[in-house]
């Protein structure tokens, strides 16, 4: 198939025209900025973990046990209700784990507790970690 001088081969044009492509790029813009702009209106909780503290119950001689405390504050900035995890960790592991819900706007007690199996020094740590928030959890 013999060409004209400046004519391209139809065999080398892929795809649609220009005006096609462009208009699939705006369609996919919009479509992420829409879906942008819902995630941000759409309210969520916003929980934060403060205040935690930690206590232990004297050495029990008997059997050489005793028990870790860990009392702390949920605040919810957010303008609906939330729920949120807290662990208390001790040496680094998860010991104890409760689901607290945490109403718009407001602030609530925790308190965990966890036998320890022996009296010897630990490490006390909380984390906070949240299941079920519509992104697949995440701690």
């Amino acid at each position: 198939m013999a060409s004209r001088e400046g004519e391209i081969p139809a065999y080398w044009v892929v795809g649609g025209s220009v005006g096609h492509h462009a208009t699939k790029a705006v369609t996919v813009i919009l479509a992420g900025a829409l879906a942008l702009g819902v995630f941000m209106i759409v309210p969520r909780p916003h929980i934060i973990l403060s205040d935690g503290r930690f206590t232990q119950s004297q050495c029990e001689l008997s059997t050489l046990r005793r028990v870790v405390t860990a009392t702390f504050t949920l605040t919810n900035t957010g303008q609906v209700d939330g729920f949120a995890d807290v662990h208390l960790n001790v040496d680094g592991t998860s010991a104890s784990m409760n689901a607290f819900g945490v109403p718009a706007s407001a602030s609530i007690a925790g308190e965990l507790t966890s036998p320890l199996a022996a009296c010897e020094h630990h490490t006390y740590s909380l984390r906070i970690c949240f299941p079920h928030s519509g992104r697949g959890g995440y701690c």
